[in-house]
């Protein structure tokens, strides 16, 4: 059905026998037929765009939306899982541009929310990004990942950047593009340019718990509290199983200094993600400390030190500990390490450069850390590290 929302009235009607046709016909027939009853006029290469056919195996299709599936749960099993399904749709069809984009995406993710050594995860990303693009150029998510790759291992910006635009202008309504392309704007300070991404990306996919967590944490960014509340509690709204907007729900109360809904919202985040993760028990580890409850702080930190003798633990979530515990040298010998596996978090110092003392600021070693991942070059202006607004 066909119905405009504006007067809830039916503009067309139709069924389809999915025994008489395949379901790339019938995908097809849906989208012209949908174009004709509009009153689209459709330049011929964009009814080429709209129809085309990523795959000519139903088998590999169905492997790469389940891919798609888990791979949006954004937790270590929903990903790995994602993986062997984007590795069956390969086997499949080799040149399924698609799937192996779908592939760099879930190695994207591991190697960001420290599911895998960064320097382990990237780099297969990067070969799957670049079999993506090699296969399809006009493709918006395999220049995507490939900015995502660019961006958030091999730090190189203007390159990602330029991925970023290109993805944008294939395909105008791929929201993981808006998406990818507002974190970068928001790492550089552009605040009001990510947001304005960020809510186009909205307007594509509003029911996305993913895009909707963004619009959070770009507010959240921006330090504008009640506005990332609002947003995360909108996510819930749609899904209230998702973990990484409870966590950004718990953070945005603990600013407000509403601890008591803050580590209501972080054992939530706990117990959805029904694992051990280093970001969660970190941030509440952190919030002890900020409430004066060194001992608990201090056992989550003990903990963390631990358990990264054992797994990979993001260095930068150590780093920011021991700058909270006032132990600065820690600090930075931590900070050595996360360039050392070029951490992706070490991206978002800047955004956070305005809880650093002023002595951590004007030591050489902290500029040293924002040159080498490029960031020098937004947030330090003579010789002075700028503070985000």
């Amino acid at each position: 059905k066909l119905i405009d929302i504006t007067d809830e009235s039916i503009i067309w009607t139709g069924q389809f026998d999915p025994e008489q046709q395949d379901i790339f016909s019938i995908l097809d027939a849906i989208s012209t037929t949908i174009a004709d009853k509009l009153k689209v006029n459709i330049l011929e290469e964009e009814k080429t765009q709209i129809v085309k056919r990523h795959t000519q195996d139903p088998e590999a299709w169905d492997h790469y939306s389940w891919g798609r599936y888990f791979w949006n749960k954004r937790t270590e099993d929903g990903i790995k899982t994602a993986i062997n399904y984007f590795q069956l749709a390969i086997e499949q069809d080799p040149s399924y541009a698609l799937a192996h984009a779908g592939l760099a995406d879930c190695y994207i993710e591991l190697g960001l929310w420290g599911y895998q050594q960064p320097n382990e995860a990237f780099p297969k990303a990067k070969n799957a990004a670049l079999k993506a693009v090699n296969l399809d150029d006009t493709l918006a998510e395999a220049h995507t990942s490939l900015g995502d790759v660019l961006l958030y291992h091999e730090w190189d910006w203007e390159r990602a950047e330029s991925e970023f635009k290109r993805a944008i202008e294939l395909n105008p309504n791929y929201a993981t593009a808006h998406q990818s392309y507002a974190v970068f704007l928001s790492l550089v300070g552009k605040f009001d340019e990510s947001l304005d991404h960020i809510k186009r990306v909205q307007g594509l996919d509003p029911g996305s718990p993913i895009i909707n967590t963004q619009v959070g944490m770009c507010y959240s960014a921006m330090r504008q509290w009640d506005q990332a509340i609002d947003a995360y509690r909108r996510v819930l709204l749609i899904d209230e199983g998702s973990w990484p907007a409870r966590l950004g729900l718990a953070g945005a109360y603990f600013e407000k200094y509403m601890y008591e809904e803050a580590f209501a919202e972080f054992e939530k985040a706990k117990d959805l993600y029904e694992g051990w993760h280093p970001q969660i028990e970190s941030t509440i580890g952190l919030a002890y400390k900020r409430m004066g409850r060194t001992e608990e702080a201090q056992h989550v930190l003990n903990d963390l030190l631990e358990r990264s003798k054992q797994r990979y633990v993001p260095p930068i979530i150590i780093a920011r500990f021991y700058l909270n515990l006032g132990e600065i040298d820690q600090s930075f010998d931590w900070l050595k390490r996360a360039l050392e596996v070029r951490d992706p978090w070490l991206l978002w110092l800047g955004l956070v450069s305005a809880r650093f003392p002023d002595s951590m600021q004007s030591d050489p070693r902290f500029t040293e850390v924002l040159e080498k991942t490029g960031l020098d070059k937004y947030w330090i202006e003579n010789g002075k590290v700028l503070l985000p607004n």
